[in-house]
């Protein structure tokens, strides 16, 4: 039916390409959660025949989001704002403003990320749009949760759920419950991260949201290889990357890769394991997603290392270092000093190798991981015991 009156509007000359244009939004808005090119064809379209419509170029912006193309994104979204500037319409710009927070935060700058979700914190307060008020802080808490602040990204999470729930805004719910469940698993608390992960895509699954459905697949996933279920956790993999490449979503095939490499490692197979793990470098590169670099080149370590190759082990621990210190994510550079210990003591450097578990297990309190603080603490004390 829209296409029908697309194209009779269109066939109608210039006074009716807005009418047109509504009718690509609906075929774009229709075909935006299972079907990413259809809805990329219809939203390009739409922006076409209606330059000034920033719910075009928002919608523009997500699906280039989705599919890796940061730049289009960004440009995308800087049309939104600068509608918004030329009308002065605050929720415009304050949805602008948080889309590029998004962006910022794929990209690894998290602090024009945080500069961002707080200004539209702000807007978002004064206007009274509460439902962006719980974009605001769940997006808040994923900035914290990047950075290793779970306290913090629980206390926005809960912010955010407790929107959603007054509001029966069953998506926001759902990403709410996903977060949570990330969250207790870094404490280490599986039981209740569970829950939160089941809660979350029994909504999706109800909503029909591919990319939720994905997102709480590949949850499920490390999940399932912390308990060491790993069949398990290769079916939800598997599950994700099949959504995500149907979505042509970048960010969410190079996290199952990784996950998949390694899933494929600690069953021995090294070298499928670095088939996936290059793959989701591959990805992470192009998307300047620094996150996923740091993760890939730490497990690109640890593969190394178990095949004995200690200096090329080293050379991707410490980039992987670099990055975490950059991005300031505590737990990451935690896992990598970790790391930096486990290779040091293959080599015999016990001082460095006590050094680097000291580390790990300091950034790892702080960041109230208990069970990687017992595991180094195992592995220090194992280390002291030998030296004696």
């Amino acid at each position: 039916m829209f296409e029908e009156v697309k194209e009779r509007r269109k066939e109608e000359g210039p006074e009716a390409f807005k009418e047109a244009a509504a009718a690509a939004r609906h075929i774009g808005a229709l075909a935006f959660l299972h079907d990413t090119t259809k809805a990329l064809s219809a939203y390009r379209e739409a922006v076409d025949l209606d330059a000034d419509s920033a719910a075009g170029w928002n919608q523009l912006g997500h699906l280039l989001h989705r599919t890796g193309d940061l730049e289009g994104a960004e440009n995308a979204y800087s049309r939104v704002l600068s509608l918004g500037n030329w009308a002065d319409d605050r929720a415009i710009i304050a949805d602008a403003t948080g889309n590029l927070g998004n962006l910022f935060q794929t990209s690894g700058d998290l602090d024009r990320a945080e500069e961002m979700y707080r200004k539209v914190l702000k807007f978002e307060e004064v206007l009274g749009r509460k439902e962006s008020m719980a974009n605001a802080y769940g997006n808040l808490g994923n900035f914290y949760s990047t950075r290793g602040d779970l306290d913090r990204a629980e206390e926005m999470y809960r912010k955010s759920l407790a929107l959603n729930e007054a509001l029966e805004r069953k998506e926001g719910m759902a990403g709410d419950y996903g977060n949570l469940g990330i969250v207790y698993q870094t404490r280490g608390d599986l039981d209740r991260a569970e829950e939160m992960y089941r809660k979350s895509l029994e909504i999706e699954e109800a909503l029909g949201s591919k990319e939720g459905m994905a997102s709480q697949y590949g949850n499920l996933g490390n999940l399932y290889q912390t308990r060491g279920e790993l069949d398990r956790a290769e079916e939800m993999y598997r599950k994700s990357l099949e959504i995500e490449k149907a979505l042509g979503r970048k960010e969410g095939m190079a996290s199952d890769y990784g996950n998949l490499g390694v899933l494929y490692q600690t069953r021995s197979d090294l070298d499928r394991a670095e088939e996936m793990y290059k793959k989701s470098l591959a990805i992470d590169e192009a998307l300047g997603r620094k996150v996923g670099m740091a993760s890939t080149y730490g497990n690109l370590g640890n593969l190394y290392q178990i095949r004995g190759d200690l200096d090329r082990a080293e050379e991707m621990h410490l980039k992987s270092l670099e990055i975490e210190e950059a991005l300031g994510r505590k737990e990451g550079m935690a896992s990598e000093y970790g790391n930096l210990g486990n290779l040091y003591k293959t080599r015999g450097e016990l001082d460095r190798a006590e050094e680097m578990y000291k580390k790990s297990i300091e950034l790892f309190r702080d960041v109230g991981v208990t069970p990687k603080v017992a595991y180094y603490e195992t592995l220090l004390a194992k280390l002291r015991d030998g030296r004696q």
